[in-house]
């Protein structure tokens, strides 16, 4: 669907779909879709991500229609999330087409600008609206880079589908989770007179040493892959050996602290032994040349399977001084540095460009999962993870 046709259907008293001689109001299709997505028995159907993903631009545009109409307008971070399913002849509209909607007016349409000075308008305007810095926590796969638009590293392209951008969005799941920026009450940032690079003082929590790609889109092979790493994780070698601590940090990675954040501690319990057992399960498929049966099904497996099928697609790595292991974007590369930014619920890895005395120069390249800082943690150690003053081209 296409932008421009937004604001006429959400403000619209009435709409009418027409096909040929056949017409319904868009009430039905409103209140089907209601019906159906709000059943739980329906939503634990295979059926239930077929229709989502049949009416993935409709579903945003009926919510906001509702919402609206009832005096409640979101944030146009929000819009720009929900709404990036749909088309735009113009990219700018991927933007434009919005404002109208939003809670908050802080942008003015100018189509004289460039594609490049609206996108960046747009997340400078969120940041600002949201006072976070969720904005550019952001994974991007490499084959839709920034490149189309020579956009700065920083600022998302709103012109990419969920599809193609993956599910790894700041406005998606991780705020939810996490607040790594948490523990810093200031957000001070600098932007160049043309807003092309951000200049923000975060920490520095440590530098990619390895990085591990899992390749397969196959299951059991990727699992396989994933569990021939497990050793290189830890200073031990097998599984007796590690403590629970190891354990729960491994464990976190993997399924990329998909958890209740209210109570990490009690599923970190449950999901251990579900851990060992499929450490167990992959230990015999390895050794034993008969074909194994499939994988029991447990917690752990269904979060490690959302690791598998996310995309953009994600790395292990271990950090050069602390020996951290981390989930990172698949475009980090070792020498790459991990770093924490106030009000950015997610760390960023970033690639150093220059480095002098008063801080680096970098390319933001996408988001990690650090165990133990995922909450704030790493700004009651000033000592471990010194502060740094980042500009992002």
């Amino acid at each position: 669907m296409c932008h421009r046709i937004v604001q006429e259907v959400i403000f619209a008293q009435d709409v009418l779909l027409v096909s040929g001689h056949q017409a319904v109001p868009l009430t039905v299709i409103d209140s089907i879709l209601k019906l159906v997505l709000h059943n739980p028995d329906w939503n634990r159907s295979p059926m239930s991500d077929v229709v989502r993903d049949m009416f993935k631009q409709v579903i945003p545009m009926l919510q906001a229609r509702t919402e609206i109409q009832r005096g409640n307008r979101p944030n146009l971070s929000q819009l720009l999330h929900d709404f990036q399913e749909w088309d735009a002849t113009d990219p700018k509209d991927h933007v434009y087409s919005l404002v109208g909607l939003a809670s908050t007016p802080g942008l003015v349409p100018n189509y004289t600008k460039t594609v490049v000075e609206v996108f960046t308008d747009a997340t400078v305007a969120v940041i600002v609206e949201s006072t976070s810095l969720d904005a550019i926590c952001f994974d991007q796969d490499d084959s839709f880079s920034h490149d189309e638009f020579k956009l700065p590293t920083w600022v998302p392209n709103y012109a990419i589908h969920h599809g193609q951008a993956g599910a790894v969005r700041a406005r998606a799941t991780w705020p939810n989770i996490f607040a790594a920026g948490r523990g810093c009450t200031s957000t001070k940032m600098l932007l160049s007179q043309d807003h092309t690079l951000l200049e923000i003082q975060g920490l520095s929590i440590d530098y990619l040493d390895r990085v591990f790609e899992v390749n397969g889109e196959d299951s059991v092979n990727w699992h396989s892959q994933v569990f021939k790493l497990i050793p290189q994780f830890s200073d031990h070698n097998g599984l007796s050996n590690v403590s629970s601590s190891e354990h729960d940090a491994t464990i976190s990675t993997l399924i990329l602290g998909q958890m209740d954040p209210s109570n990490r501690a009690t599923n970190l319990s449950i999901l251990r032994p579900d851990f060992i057992h499929w450490c167990h399960f992959n230990a015999m498929a390895t050794s034993e040349s008969t074909k194994q049966p499939p994988i029991p099904p447990s917690r752990f497996l269904q979060a490690l399977e959302r690791h598998r099928l996310s995309r953009p697609r994600r790395m292990f790595a271990i950090t050069k001084n602390h020996r951290y292991l981390t989930s990172v974007h698949a475009g980090a590369e070792p020498g790459d540095e991990i770093c924490v930014l106030p009000s950015a619920s997610i760390p960023l890895v970033v690639r150093p460009i220059e480095t002098n005395q008063h801080g680096m120069t970098c390319a933001r390249i996408g988001t990690a999962y650090v165990y133990g800082i995922m909450d704030g943690e790493a700004w009651d150690h000033p000592d471990r993870y010194p502060q740094r003053l980042y500009t992002m081209v």
